[in-house]
């Protein structure tokens, strides 16, 4: 009747205009709705309206969609109304654009699921809200893992599709506790290749609402533990972040900004490091003056991390392209020369003798003549060496050839160990785990203990160098981690 065809024509109305409003169609759009509105006026686009409408009762969708009840349920409504917005979206989309064939859906979201899938879930999710109080909930239970296994998928998955989002959810809402979760998920527990981490977190989510207080009061001591490695409160990683602080007196906005890209550095995501690495080479050939001091800083702080040794490599560019500020930078602060003077790390030794030699080429020879006479003519009383020690695994292969060098000894094995167990490892190691879940897709992954054995490793080898072997044991211990 006349009524229902008003409402149906303003309903028609507000969806023309946010059509018009959202559409990438290039048209002005008080035309757009007028047009629109005269033709939905039309005699015959009104009988194709209806005609619309009769067909869509008719389809199997809403076969499907009302589960043959006598009485359409909301879910019905909400099906009738989403499927009569495409399709007068297609009338209208067709009208202005002049297209006579819909086009087919490209890319669709993980959201419109086939049909089967839709059923599998909605029939469960179904069955959930209508028999819920009228059957037995391990047979509810059954029906939706069955579901999620036909389907393929995995009742892990926390955004696969609408459907699979409520079935999960229906699913934790029929578990009385925490060991009925426990053995209806177990092949998805068993099967899951991911982090184990995952899988608890997935646990503990099916179990909420399901723990006792004595439960959630051990769960919470069992992950302090873990806790306290992530934050690890102690004074001096605190320390670590003091530049960070608005109230600095000695550095100007220039320098915490460079202090921040220098920290950046030692980030395990490798996208972030090389990019890090690449402002830092921008700078050092665009403002040389303003980074010479703060790299040198970071260089000589002996920490085992991997900022140190990349703010030498940055400085061996600088002596080769801009040695003048590099020599004077070293004049005017003598205290930054007797930093570099009491160092005792290989690998950034090294790099200040390479340093040192082009200062000496431009006419400066204090850094050069200081660390060059540092190292002995030759390397005596070396032996085979046997290190069979857990903790040294990433550096294996750099052990082994610098023992085919014939420059090892007992006290480097000393040193070395000593060094590493020292720097608490274990508890390293375990962190670095953490590190790798908040970074799964990094390629390469860079974590702390590695480099914390490869600092050990520069410190032990230095009493072993010599001025003959400095390049070959050089390029055994960074061969592996040049940057591209």
């Amino acid at each position: 009747d006349d009524f229902k065809y008003q409402r149906l024509v303003v309903f028609i109305f507000y969806f023309v205009n946010g059509f018009c409003h959202f559409s990438s169609v290039t048209i002005h759009i008080p035309e757009c709705l007028t047009k629109a509105i005269n033709e939905i006026e039309n005699k015959d686009h009104q009988t194709l309206v209806f005609e619309i409408i009769t067909q869509l009762l008719k389809s199997e969708n809403f076969k499907d969609a009302g589960a043959g009840a006598q009485t359409i349920g909301h879910e019905f409504v909400n099906n009738l109304q989403n499927t009569l917005i495409e399709e007068i979206s297609w009338e209208l989309h067709q009208f202005i654009n002049g297209e006579s064939t819909k086009p087919t859906q490209q890319n669709s979201t993980q959201d419109e699921d086939s049909k089967e899938e839709q059923n599998r879930f909605t029939k469960f999710n179904q069955r959930f809200s209508n028999e819920r109080d009228f059957i037995d909930s391990n047979e509810l239970i059954q029906q939706g893992m069955k579901a999620f296994r036909e389907e393929r998928i995995s009742v892990w998955d926390r955004n696969w599709s609408t459907p699979s989002i409520q079935a999960r959810e229906n699913l934790k809402s029929l578990f009385k506790n925490d060991k009925e979760a426990i053995t209806t998920l177990a092949p998805y527990i068993k099967k899951f290749n991911n982090n184990a981490w995952a899988v608890v977190d997935n646990l503990v989510w099916f179990w909420e609402n399901n723990l006792s207080e004595d439960q959630i009061e051990q769960i919470n001591r069992y992950t302090s533990g873990h806790f306290e490695l992530l934050i690890r409160p102690e004074k001096y990683v605190f320390d670590k972040y003091a530049w960070m602080e608005d109230a600095s007196e000695y550095e100007n906005q220039e320098g915490q900004v460079l202090q921040f890209i220098i920290w950046l550095l030692n980030h395990p995501f490798d996208w972030i490091y090389k990019g890090a690495y690449k402002a830092l080479l921008f700078l050092s050939k665009t403002m040389p003056e303003l980074v010479v001091l703060p790299l040198i800083s970071e260089a000589v702080a002996d920490k085992p991390v991997y900022s140190g040794e990349k703010c030498s490599q940055i400085l061996k560019y600088i002596a080769s392209n801009s040695s003048d500020i590099l020599e004077n930078s070293l004049k005017e602060n003598p205290e930054y020369l007797q930093g570099i003077t009491s160092l005792d790390h290989f690998t950034i030794l090294k790099d200040f003798i390479d340093i040192g030699e082009e200062l000496k080429t431009a006419g400066y020879t204090a850094l050069y003549d200081i660390l060059i006479n540092k190292l002995p003519e030759n390397t005596t009383g070396g032996c085979d060496v046997y290190l069979d020690d857990e903790m040294l695994n990433p550096i294996n292969e750099e052990i082994d050839k610098l023992n085919d060098l014939g420059i090892l000894n007992a006290s480097f094995c000393k040193n070395l160990i000593q060094n590493v167990e020292q720097s608490d490892w274990i508890k390293q190691r375990k962190s670095d785990q953490y590190l790798l879940r908040s970074y799964p897709n990094t390629a390469p992954y860079r974590g702390r203990y590695v480099q914390l054995v490869r600092h050990s490793l520069n410190k032990a080898i230095l009493p072993r160098v010599s001025k003959a072997n400095q390049d070959g044991v050089y390029g055994i211990i960074n061969k592996i981690y040049e940057y591209v």
